[in-house]
Parts: C-alpha cells; sequence; structure tokens
C-alpha cells in the first residue's frame, strides 16, 4: 500500500486511478493523517 499526501494525490490523479483500477491500494494523507477512505464497490 502506498501513501500519497493530497497535494501529491492531485498531480498524479490519473496514474493513482489506473493502479486502483489494477487493485492497488493507496491512503490519501492531509498533514500526515490519514483520510477516510471509502470502499464501496461502484459496479
Amino acid at each position: 500500500m502506498e501513501t500519497v499526501a493530497i497535494f501529491e494525490a492531485k498531480f498524479r490523479l490519473s496514474e493513482i486511478l489506473a493502479a486502483v483500477e489494477h487493485g492497488e491500494e493507496f491512503t490519501v494523507t492531509r498533514r500526515v493523517n490519514p483520510l477516510p477512505a471509502s470502499s464501496r464497490n461502484a459496479r
């Protein structure tokens, strides 16, 4: 699982979303604190 800061995620959003579609997991943080995750399956 990769951890990315929210400002980095904004610049890498397409890359991160493609990785998530292939099963990778990410934690997005704001000021070192993890943001709540949503694990809903949209399909």
